[in-house]
Protein backbone atom coordinates (compact mmCIF):
# COMPACT_ATOMS: atom_id res chain seq x y z
CA UNK A 1 0.00 0.00 0.00
CA UNK A 2 0.85 3.79 -1.51
CA UNK A 3 1.90 5.72 2.10
CA UNK A 4 1.84 9.55 1.18
CA UNK A 5 4.09 11.64 3.48
CA UNK A 6 5.13 14.88 3.86
CA UNK A 7 6.78 15.05 0.49
CA UNK A 8 3.63 14.19 -1.30
CA UNK A 9 1.71 16.90 0.40
CA UNK A 10 4.54 19.41 0.15
CA UNK A 11 4.55 19.26 -3.67
CA UNK A 12 1.11 19.29 -4.21
CA UNK A 13 0.75 22.56 -1.72
CA UNK A 14 3.15 24.68 -3.43
CA UNK A 15 1.57 25.51 -6.57
CA UNK A 16 -1.47 27.17 -5.54
CA UNK A 17 -2.53 29.34 -2.18
CA UNK A 18 -5.29 27.46 -1.11
CA UNK A 19 -5.55 24.29 -2.95
CA UNK A 20 -3.48 21.28 -3.39
CA UNK A 21 -3.15 21.43 -7.20
CA UNK A 22 -0.97 19.56 -9.87
CA UNK A 23 2.48 21.15 -10.71
CA UNK A 24 1.33 20.68 -14.25
CA UNK A 25 -0.81 23.84 -13.84
CA UNK A 26 1.75 25.72 -12.37
CA UNK A 27 2.95 28.81 -14.65
CA UNK A 28 6.40 28.97 -14.10
CA UNK A 29 8.72 32.54 -14.60
CA UNK A 30 10.59 33.09 -17.48
CA UNK A 31 14.18 32.92 -15.97
CA UNK A 32 15.10 29.98 -17.17
CA UNK A 33 13.84 29.81 -20.58
CA UNK A 34 15.15 33.30 -21.71
CA UNK A 35 18.69 31.50 -20.65
CA UNK A 36 17.95 28.96 -22.82
CA UNK A 37 16.58 30.64 -25.78
CA UNK A 38 19.78 32.50 -25.60
CA UNK A 39 22.26 29.41 -25.91
CA UNK A 40 19.87 26.46 -27.78
CA UNK A 41 18.74 27.04 -31.11
CA UNK A 42 15.32 27.16 -32.18
CA UNK A 43 15.63 23.68 -34.37
CA UNK A 44 15.43 21.96 -30.88
CA UNK A 45 12.67 20.74 -29.82
CA UNK A 46 11.46 21.95 -26.05
CA UNK A 47 8.78 20.52 -24.32
CA UNK A 48 7.31 20.94 -20.76
CA UNK A 49 6.51 17.51 -18.61
CA UNK A 50 5.65 18.42 -15.09
CA UNK A 51 7.94 20.51 -13.44
CA UNK A 52 10.55 19.92 -16.08
CA UNK A 53 11.37 20.99 -19.96
CA UNK A 54 12.83 18.64 -22.21
CA UNK A 55 15.55 19.67 -24.48
CA UNK A 56 15.88 17.34 -27.90
CA UNK A 57 18.11 18.35 -30.78
CA UNK A 58 16.46 18.34 -34.22
CA UNK A 59 19.67 16.40 -35.71
CA UNK A 60 19.60 13.25 -36.84
CA UNK A 61 22.51 11.78 -35.57
CA UNK A 62 21.54 12.59 -32.17
CA UNK A 63 18.50 10.09 -32.39
CA UNK A 64 19.86 7.14 -31.77
CA UNK A 65 19.34 7.50 -27.92
CA UNK A 66 19.55 4.15 -25.91
CA UNK A 67 16.66 3.81 -23.53
CA UNK A 68 18.92 3.45 -20.25
CA UNK A 69 22.95 4.10 -19.44
CA UNK A 70 24.63 6.64 -17.03
CA UNK A 71 23.27 9.76 -16.99
CA UNK A 72 24.73 13.28 -15.47
CA UNK A 73 23.08 15.09 -12.73
CA UNK A 74 23.89 18.92 -11.50
CA UNK A 75 23.16 19.96 -8.17
CA UNK A 76 23.19 24.07 -7.85
CA UNK A 77 21.80 26.17 -5.19
CA UNK A 78 18.97 27.80 -6.37
CA UNK A 79 20.48 31.66 -6.36
CA UNK A 80 22.97 29.92 -8.81
CA UNK A 81 21.12 27.85 -10.68
CA UNK A 82 20.96 31.08 -13.47
CA UNK A 83 24.65 31.33 -14.02
CA UNK A 84 25.03 26.87 -14.22
CA UNK A 85 22.28 27.24 -17.31
CA UNK A 86 24.49 29.99 -19.13
CA UNK A 87 27.42 27.44 -18.01
CA UNK A 88 25.78 24.36 -19.17
CA UNK A 89 24.39 25.04 -21.92
CA UNK A 90 26.71 25.96 -24.17
CA UNK A 91 28.16 22.52 -23.91
CA UNK A 92 25.11 20.52 -24.10
CA UNK A 93 24.35 22.85 -27.35
CA UNK A 94 27.62 21.65 -28.83
CA UNK A 95 27.64 17.74 -27.75
CA UNK A 96 24.39 17.86 -29.11
CA UNK A 97 22.87 15.97 -26.06
CA UNK A 98 19.68 15.85 -24.69
CA UNK A 99 18.87 17.13 -21.47
CA UNK A 100 16.25 18.14 -18.83
CA UNK A 101 15.91 21.33 -16.27
CA UNK A 102 13.75 22.33 -14.22
CA UNK A 103 11.16 24.98 -15.49
CA UNK A 104 12.06 28.06 -12.92
CA UNK A 105 13.93 28.80 -9.65
CA UNK A 106 10.57 27.99 -7.34
CA UNK A 107 10.81 25.00 -8.22
CA UNK A 108 14.79 24.52 -8.23
CA UNK A 109 13.88 25.69 -4.26
CA UNK A 110 11.64 22.99 -3.85
CA UNK A 111 14.08 19.99 -5.22
CA UNK A 112 16.43 21.53 -2.87
CA UNK A 113 14.23 21.75 0.02
CA UNK A 114 14.08 19.76 3.08
CA UNK A 115 10.94 18.10 2.55
CA UNK A 116 11.77 17.33 -1.30
CA UNK A 117 12.22 12.88 -1.71
CA UNK A 118 15.89 12.37 -0.81
CA UNK A 119 16.32 10.14 -3.81
CA UNK A 120 15.76 12.61 -6.01
CA UNK A 121 16.51 16.19 -4.74
CA UNK A 122 19.14 18.42 -6.18
CA UNK A 123 18.66 17.48 -9.09
CA UNK A 124 18.56 20.65 -11.54
CA UNK A 125 19.75 19.47 -14.75
CA UNK A 126 19.99 15.91 -16.38
CA UNK A 127 21.58 14.90 -19.11
CA UNK A 128 21.55 11.79 -21.64
CA UNK A 129 25.02 10.55 -22.97
CA UNK A 130 24.52 8.56 -25.94
CA UNK A 131 27.49 6.55 -25.28
CA UNK A 132 29.96 5.88 -22.42
CA UNK A 133 32.76 8.03 -24.57
CA UNK A 134 30.27 10.81 -24.63
CA UNK A 135 29.64 10.61 -21.20
CA UNK A 136 33.28 10.93 -20.51
CA UNK A 137 33.54 14.06 -22.02
CA UNK A 138 30.19 15.51 -21.35
CA UNK A 139 31.23 15.08 -17.34
CA UNK A 140 34.96 16.23 -17.57
CA UNK A 141 33.31 19.69 -20.08
CA UNK A 142 30.61 20.23 -17.55
CA UNK A 143 32.96 19.85 -14.45
CA UNK A 144 35.29 22.20 -15.50
CA UNK A 145 32.58 24.89 -17.12
CA UNK A 146 30.89 24.95 -13.71
CA UNK A 147 33.61 25.14 -11.43
CA UNK A 148 33.19 26.35 -7.72
CA UNK A 149 29.14 26.22 -7.73
CA UNK A 150 27.90 23.89 -5.65
CA UNK A 151 24.59 21.96 -4.30
CA UNK A 152 22.98 19.34 -2.33
CA UNK A 153 24.12 16.31 -2.58
CA UNK A 154 22.27 14.39 -4.85
CA UNK A 155 22.09 10.83 -2.45
CA UNK A 156 21.33 8.13 -5.63
CA UNK A 157 24.12 9.21 -7.50
CA UNK A 158 28.11 9.76 -7.06
CA UNK A 159 29.99 12.64 -7.65
CA UNK A 160 32.21 13.24 -10.76
CA UNK A 161 35.68 13.39 -9.57
CA UNK A 162 36.82 16.86 -8.42
CA UNK A 163 33.20 18.27 -9.08
CA UNK A 164 30.92 19.61 -6.41
CA UNK A 165 28.03 19.47 -8.42
CA UNK A 166 28.21 16.93 -11.51
CA UNK A 167 27.03 13.84 -10.74
CA UNK A 168 26.22 10.31 -12.40
CA UNK A 169 24.38 6.81 -12.11
CA UNK A 170 23.22 4.06 -14.18
CA UNK A 171 19.47 4.78 -15.63
CA UNK A 172 16.57 4.67 -17.51
CA UNK A 173 16.47 7.48 -20.07
CA UNK A 174 12.91 6.87 -21.41
CA UNK A 175 10.26 6.67 -18.95
CA UNK A 176 8.72 3.28 -18.95
CA UNK A 177 6.67 1.91 -15.67
CA UNK A 178 4.55 -1.00 -14.37
CA UNK A 179 1.02 -0.31 -12.82
CA UNK A 180 0.97 -1.63 -9.42
CA UNK A 181 -2.25 -2.95 -7.51
CA UNK A 182 -2.62 0.46 -5.79
CA UNK A 183 -2.78 1.89 -9.11
CA UNK A 184 0.15 3.74 -8.80
CA UNK A 185 3.46 3.40 -11.01
CA UNK A 186 6.65 2.00 -10.53
CA UNK A 187 9.62 3.59 -13.06
CA UNK A 188 11.44 0.30 -14.64
CA UNK A 189 14.26 -0.59 -17.03
CA UNK A 190 15.78 -3.73 -18.76
CA UNK A 191 18.66 -5.80 -17.41
CA UNK A 192 20.90 -7.81 -20.22
CA UNK A 193 18.18 -10.36 -20.10
CA UNK A 194 15.66 -8.40 -21.28
CA UNK A 195 13.29 -8.22 -17.85
CA UNK A 196 11.60 -5.78 -16.53
CA UNK A 197 13.34 -4.93 -13.13
CA UNK A 198 13.00 -1.45 -11.02
CA UNK A 199 14.68 1.69 -12.00
CA UNK A 200 15.23 2.76 -8.12
CA UNK A 201 15.82 6.14 -6.84
CA UNK A 202 17.09 5.27 -3.66
CA UNK A 203 18.56 7.73 -1.36
CA UNK A 204 22.17 6.13 -1.44
CA UNK A 205 24.52 4.29 -4.44
CA UNK A 206 22.96 1.36 -5.75
CA UNK A 207 23.91 0.78 -9.59
CA UNK A 208 22.05 -2.48 -10.81
CA UNK A 209 23.92 -5.42 -10.45
CA UNK A 210 25.08 -5.87 -14.47
CA UNK A 211 27.00 -2.28 -14.69
CA UNK A 212 30.47 -1.55 -13.45
CA UNK A 213 30.98 2.25 -12.02
CA UNK A 214 32.68 4.08 -14.71
CA UNK A 215 35.59 5.27 -12.76
CA UNK A 216 36.07 1.98 -10.99
CA UNK A 217 38.56 2.52 -7.76
CA UNK A 218 38.53 6.20 -8.56
CA UNK A 219 35.15 6.82 -7.44
CA UNK A 220 35.49 8.21 -4.16
CA UNK A 221 32.99 6.94 -0.86
CA UNK A 222 32.42 9.89 0.16
CA UNK A 223 28.72 10.53 2.56
CA UNK A 224 29.65 7.90 4.58
CA UNK A 225 30.12 9.25 7.92
CA UNK A 226 30.03 5.47 9.49
CA UNK A 227 28.47 5.04 12.90
CA UNK A 228 31.08 6.83 15.33
CA UNK A 229 31.33 10.99 14.62
CA UNK A 230 32.87 14.00 16.07
CA UNK A 231 36.18 12.30 16.55
CA UNK A 232 35.04 9.16 18.30
CA UNK A 233 32.44 11.01 20.69
CA UNK A 234 29.81 9.83 19.29
CA UNK A 235 28.19 6.69 18.77
CA UNK A 236 24.98 5.88 16.56
CA UNK A 237 22.90 3.66 17.91
CA UNK A 238 19.93 3.65 15.61
CA UNK A 239 17.95 6.04 12.90
CA UNK A 240 14.82 7.90 14.35
CA UNK A 241 13.59 10.10 11.42
CA UNK A 242 14.91 10.83 7.57
CA UNK A 243 14.37 13.89 5.92
CA UNK A 244 16.27 16.03 2.70
CA UNK A 245 17.73 18.20 5.54
CA UNK A 246 19.35 14.96 7.31
CA UNK A 247 18.70 12.24 9.84
CA UNK A 248 17.55 12.05 13.44
CA UNK A 249 19.34 9.76 14.88
CA UNK A 250 19.63 8.37 18.71
CA UNK A 251 23.43 7.93 19.80
CA UNK A 252 25.75 7.50 22.88
CA UNK A 253 27.69 10.62 24.22
CA UNK A 254 31.20 8.38 24.89
CA UNK A 255 32.24 10.89 26.85
CA UNK A 256 29.66 10.74 29.67
CA UNK A 257 27.94 7.45 28.45
CA UNK A 258 24.43 9.09 28.28
CA UNK A 259 21.68 8.64 25.66
CA UNK A 260 21.27 12.06 22.98
CA UNK A 261 19.83 12.53 19.82
CA UNK A 262 21.66 14.03 16.88
CA UNK A 263 20.10 16.30 14.14
CA UNK A 264 21.87 16.21 11.14
CA UNK A 265 21.78 19.04 8.74
CA UNK A 266 23.55 18.47 4.82
CA UNK A 267 24.52 21.51 3.31
CA UNK A 268 22.94 23.21 0.65
CA UNK A 269 19.75 22.07 1.48
CA UNK A 270 17.58 25.09 1.59
CA UNK A 271 15.13 26.18 4.56
CA UNK A 272 11.98 28.36 3.63
CA UNK A 273 11.13 30.88 1.63
CA UNK A 274 13.99 32.49 2.21
CA UNK A 275 16.45 29.52 1.72
CA UNK A 276 18.17 29.54 4.68
CA UNK A 277 21.28 27.05 3.72
CA UNK A 278 20.28 23.65 6.47
CA UNK A 279 24.03 24.24 8.16
CA UNK A 280 23.48 27.71 9.11
CA UNK A 281 19.48 26.89 10.50
CA UNK A 282 20.52 24.16 12.55
CA UNK A 283 23.59 26.51 13.99
CA UNK A 284 20.94 28.74 15.11
CA UNK A 285 18.93 25.98 16.93
CA UNK A 286 21.75 25.15 18.94
CA UNK A 287 22.77 29.14 19.90
CA UNK A 288 19.05 29.30 20.85
CA UNK A 289 19.18 26.29 23.10
CA UNK A 290 21.91 27.50 24.48
CA UNK A 291 20.23 30.71 25.40
CA UNK A 292 17.37 28.47 26.63
CA UNK A 293 19.11 26.04 28.81
CA UNK A 294 18.74 27.49 32.22
CA UNK A 295 15.13 27.64 31.73
CA UNK A 296 14.55 24.01 32.35
CA UNK A 297 11.59 23.81 29.77
CA UNK A 298 14.00 22.82 26.74
CA UNK A 299 16.38 19.94 25.52
CA UNK A 300 20.05 20.44 26.40
CA UNK A 301 22.53 21.21 24.16
CA UNK A 302 25.32 18.99 24.41
CA UNK A 303 27.71 20.04 20.92
CA UNK A 304 27.78 21.31 17.76
CA UNK A 305 30.18 20.15 15.20
CA UNK A 306 31.05 18.74 11.67
CA UNK A 307 31.42 16.01 9.92
CA UNK A 308 32.68 15.11 6.72
CA UNK A 309 30.56 18.07 5.14
CA UNK A 310 27.96 17.82 7.42
CA UNK A 311 26.64 19.65 10.57
CA UNK A 312 25.09 17.90 13.50
CA UNK A 313 23.67 19.15 16.62
CA UNK A 314 23.96 16.71 19.83
CA UNK A 315 21.28 17.13 22.37
CA UNK A 316 19.62 15.62 25.30
CA UNK A 317 17.54 12.34 25.12
CA UNK A 318 14.64 13.14 26.52
CA UNK A 319 12.12 10.11 27.82
CA UNK A 320 7.86 11.14 27.13
CA UNK A 321 5.50 10.83 24.98
CA UNK A 322 4.14 14.02 23.23
CA UNK A 323 1.47 15.84 24.35
CA UNK A 324 -1.25 14.91 21.66
CA UNK A 325 -0.74 11.18 22.91
CA UNK A 326 -0.70 12.29 26.43
CA UNK A 327 -3.82 14.60 26.00
CA UNK A 328 -5.51 11.07 24.52
CA UNK A 329 -4.27 8.70 26.95
CA UNK A 330 -4.93 10.43 29.67
CA UNK A 331 -8.22 11.87 29.18
CA UNK A 332 -10.99 9.72 30.79
CA UNK A 333 -14.00 10.09 28.00
CA UNK A 334 -11.69 7.94 25.86
CA UNK A 335 -11.36 5.12 29.33
CA UNK A 336 -14.39 2.26 29.08
CA UNK A 337 -15.92 2.77 32.58
CA UNK A 338 -13.58 5.13 34.05
CA UNK A 339 -15.75 8.41 33.16
CA UNK A 340 -16.56 9.80 36.70
CA UNK A 341 -16.92 13.46 38.21
CA UNK A 342 -13.72 12.62 39.94
CA UNK A 343 -11.73 11.22 37.15
CA UNK A 344 -12.44 14.12 34.61
CA UNK A 345 -11.24 16.88 37.87
CA UNK A 346 -8.09 14.96 37.97
CA UNK A 347 -7.62 15.22 34.09
CA UNK A 348 -8.23 19.18 34.28
CA UNK A 349 -5.98 19.49 37.33
CA UNK A 350 -3.32 17.75 35.27
CA UNK A 351 -3.74 19.52 32.04
CA UNK A 352 -4.15 22.44 34.03
CA UNK A 353 -0.46 21.98 35.28
CA UNK A 354 0.74 21.20 31.79
CA UNK A 355 -0.82 24.56 30.44
CA UNK A 356 0.89 26.20 32.95
CA UNK A 357 4.36 25.27 32.62
CA UNK A 358 3.77 25.41 28.95
CA UNK A 359 3.15 28.63 29.89
CA UNK A 360 5.85 29.52 31.40
CA UNK A 361 8.02 27.83 28.80
CA UNK A 362 6.80 30.41 26.32
CA UNK A 363 7.37 33.46 28.96
CA UNK A 364 10.42 32.13 29.15
CA UNK A 365 11.61 32.22 25.22
CA UNK A 366 10.30 35.36 25.24
CA UNK A 367 11.79 37.16 28.23
CA UNK A 368 15.33 35.89 26.42
CA UNK A 369 13.83 37.36 22.92
CA UNK A 370 13.28 33.97 21.10
CA UNK A 371 10.37 33.54 18.97
CA UNK A 372 9.07 29.80 18.83
CA UNK A 373 8.04 29.92 15.47
CA UNK A 374 6.82 26.10 15.63
CA UNK A 375 5.00 24.84 18.70
CA UNK A 376 2.94 21.96 18.68
CA UNK A 377 0.94 18.86 20.45
CA UNK A 378 3.76 16.72 18.25
CA UNK A 379 6.72 18.71 19.88
CA UNK A 380 5.89 18.90 23.18
CA UNK A 381 6.98 16.01 25.37
CA UNK A 382 5.79 15.19 28.58
CA UNK A 383 7.63 13.06 30.77
CA UNK A 384 5.94 10.07 33.70
CA UNK A 385 6.53 12.68 36.34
Amino acid sequence: MHTWGWEAIDMYAQYHPRWFESPTQYTPTDDYLAVYRKFIPDAWRLRRSGVWFYAEPSDPSAQNLPDQGWKLHISVSTRDSVEALRQALPVLEDELAPFKFLVDPLVTASANGKLFPRGSSGKFITVYPASLAQFHRLGSRLAARLGSLRGPYILSDRRWPGSRCVYYRYGAFRKRSVLRVDGMRNLVMRNPRGELVPDRRNAFWSPPDWVTDPFDSEASQDGAQGHVLCDGRFSILGALHFSNRGGVYSARDNETGRQVVLKEARPYVEIGRSGIDAMAALEKEYRLLECLADTGYFAQPVAFFTDWEHAFLAEEYVEGEHLGVFTIRRNPLYSAGNLSGETLGAYWQTMRDLWLQIARAIDAAHTRKVVLGDLSFTNILVSDE
